[in-house]
């Protein structure tokens, strides 16, 4: 089986060839590595061409500077393999880690995506690794406990190889901060399983001027209140209410700081709020300051 390694490249010269030194190593060699220059400025390009000339799995796709949601697009139009992986520039894989999730694949070939273990903030003091037991998760009420409530299904699109059939007809939301976020919803929403696999490992640089350590920002807060919104959408439809009141929360949370640091009004909540009654957030596990705080907004809103 042939997996297809998305890799968008944005002025990355500094950490891409580590990068790529992880992929072009991997012990599963039956790879197709595109690598997306997304009009970078400085060497770049010129490493994914040594590259290329060395390794004939590479293919170097050049276009103008769009966004890493538009890279990996450009990406998912070319790839050609039975699953898709993604890696970021910056990022790299141990060496096992394509290897470990064929064997698991080879095994139960209805399994739809395999999620790897990632060690976050790589390098620095905030590290730490996610790493839970091996297990296959079949798509039911509780997958989206595991995701929203217990975090063992991660936000993220690198730490998973996905069949290319769930998702070759998905598109990255352009022009949007969290992409991976928006993206992984639509993902849950078409898997039928998960395997959670304890082998392998995504290594998750912090990096200065990320878009976790970058300045809080109205752009973030509108792109937060997006994913949430969208989340809101899916989670009425499979009728969660303990998981819906947590994230209406959050929704109004965004919302004060939009009021607070932007002077920006939002009416999102508005919607969402007339869909859950008071008596449901009376008796839900958020804390009494929430739930209060829940109460006063749909009275507010009517």
């Amino acid at each position: 089986m042939k997996i297809s390694v998305i890799i968008p490249i944005y002025n990355s010269e500094q950490y891409l060839e580590n990068c790529l030194e992880s992929i072009v190593n991997q012990s599963y060699e039956n790879l197709e590595i595109i690598l997306v220059n997304d009009g970078s400025t400085d060497k770049s390009l010129s490493i994914c061409e040594k590259y290329a000339e060395n390794d004939k799995r590479i293919v170097v796709l050049n276009k103008e500077n769009g966004g890493q949601a538009s890279a990996r697009n450009l990406g998912l139009n070319y790839a050609k393999g039975d699953y898709i992986a993604f890696l970021d520039s910056d990022d790299r894989l141990s060496l096992e880690t394509f290897s470990e999730s064929i064997i698991i694949l080879n095994k139960d070939k209805s399994i739809e995506c395999v999620q790897f273990p990632v060690f976050m903030n790589y390098g620095t003091q905030k590290s730490y690794l996610k790493n839970y037991k091996s297990k296959l998760y079949i798509k039911d009420i509780n997958i989206y406990n595991l995701w929203l409530r217990d975090n063992i299904i991660t936000w993220i699109v690198c730490d998973k190889i996905i069949k290319s059939c769930i998702i070759k007809e998905l598109r990255f939301e352009e022009d949007m901060i969290y992409e991976d976020n928006h993206f992984v919803i639509e993902l849950i929403k078409r898997i039928k399983n998960i395997y959670i696999s304890d082998k392998g490992l995504y290594y998750y640089y912090l990096r200065e001027n990320s878009t976790t350590t970058s300045e809080h920002s109205k752009k973030k807060d509108l792109d937060t209140l997006k994913v949430l919104c969208r989340l809101l959408d899916e989670l009425i439809l499979i009728k969660q209410t303990e998981l819906y009141v947590e994230y209406l929360k959050r929704v109004i949370n965004i919302e004060r700081s939009l009021l607070i640091n932007f002077k920006f009004k939002s009416k999102a909540s508005k919607k969402y709020i007339n869909f859950v009654s008071t008596s449901t957030i009376l008796l839900t596990n958020i804390n009494v300051k929430d739930r209060i705080k829940l109460i006063y907004s749909k009275l507010k809103k009517n």
